[in-house]
């Protein structure tokens, strides 16, 4: 029986967090024991706590950088001497170098999700100093393998997969609609953090603009972060506050029946890998409007499933959300596509099977043969 460790910087809301829980939760199935590793405290996903085998520990840095993490790791990993080391962000790939090295662990770096158009200075150092000490880098977009740019021959591409069972039946209710909710109005969501890689402030213009001519729209907004304060502080009237709601972080399983009431997926973002929010639009039969850079065309067809606009182009962000405002049978036509690319392409046991090959393949010390479908 192998001892799989995952090493993350939190366990909170968020894509990483959510894939890396999904994968345990196979990686248990299958026999294995799984260590998790996170640097903050706090568990979004409580089902991880209910999992037999899975041992959840803290290291918690005092500091941005903190030097104590790399010898309180090596001490982890000498105590439960783990398989494999997989490392969901660049900081704990930092981290776990000297326990791979020390102790001859395979690593594998999993953190390559989005798809910077320059990498930051910090970026660039972490990542590339990781990727030299891994066994394998995994990248869940082309866009972002590009960006980064790993060693080719020690990179595999397995792009983020969707659950569609969480989603439960067809037939099941959202929560924003109802007597005392948002009843009949036209719905456009945005799931995403707040923070600097994402781009709410350029749907809020989009919806101010939509607003001054219609108010029979809601522009919903679906997590938390440090940019939430300013981008609340943009409303300025009372129409505004009453059609542009910020709902804040929510529990994980709530926020599919939020997004079952959208009638259009938005997601205005800097740099993006695949987006599990726009996974879950699709998924959900729901015309997407975003951002053009990163993963994105990966997924999104342009006129098929949705339309992509340029970075912080509010003209043209207006424009695609008030044409789907405006022509109903698009929306559905756009939103069945969407759904059959996820079952086609996008699902979460293609995902965890990819990554389950990797590990066996690693186990097994055999070459990664086909580095783009392991």
């Amino acid at each position: 029986m192998s001892l799989l460790l995952h090493f993350i910087d939190h366990l909170g809301a968020g894509g990483k967090e959510r894939q890396c829980v999904e994968l345990v939760k196979v990686l248990v199935r299958q026999g294995h024991q799984v260590c998790v590793v996170s640097m903050e405290h706090g568990l979004f996903y409580k089902e991880l706590e209910t999992l037999p085998g899975v041992r959840i520990e803290y290291l918690v840095r005092q500091t941005r950088f903190d030097p104590k993490i790399f010898l309180a790791f090596l001490r982890l990993c000498r105590q439960l001497r783990p398989d494999i080391i997989t490392a969901w962000h660049s900081m704990p790939a930092v981290y776990a170098i000297p326990a791979a090295v020390l102790l001859r662990i395979p690593m594998v770096s999993a953190f390559i999700q989005d798809a910077p158009t320059v990498l930051s200075r910090g970026q660039r150092l972490r990542s590339q100093l990781a990727f030299r000490f891994s066994r394998a880098i995994v990248g869940n977009s082309s866009a972002g393998i590009r960006s980064y740019a790993p060693p080719p021959a020690r990179t595999v591409l397995i792009p983020t997969g969707y659950d569609l069972a969480r989603l439960g039946p067809d037939s099941d209710a959202g929560i924003l609609r109802g007597p005392r909710g948002l009843g009949t109005a036209r719905i456009v969501g945005m799931v995403a953090s707040f923070s600097e890689f994402k781009d709410q402030p350029t749907l809020i213009r989009a919806a101010q603009r939509i607003l001054r001519t219609r108010q029979d729209v809601v522009f919903v907004f679906v997590g938390s972060g440090p940019t939430l304060p300013a981008c609340q502080a943009m409303l300025d009237n009372d129409t505004e506050r009453g059609h542009i709601l910020f709902l804040g972080a929510v529990p994980g399983d709530t926020v599919e029946k939020i997004v079952r009431d959208f009638d259009i997926g938005a997601l205005a973002t800097f740099t993006e890998g695949i987006s599990n929010s726009i996974v879950e639009y699709m998924a959900l039969r729901k015309p997407v409007v975003a951002t053009d850079g990163g993963g994105t065309p990966d997924l999104v067809e342009e006129g098929a499933s949705g339309f992509l606009v340029p970075a912080g182009d509010v003209d043209s962000l207006e424009a695609r959300i008030r044409q789907l405002l405006d022509d109903h049978a698009l929306c559905r036509r756009m939103g069945e596509h969407g759904r059959q690319r996820i079952v086609r392409d996008f699902l979460i046991g293609d995902t965890l099977e990819k990554f389950c090959a990797l590990y066996r393949r690693l186990l097994s010390r055999a070459p990664l043969e086909d580095r783009r479908a392991a």
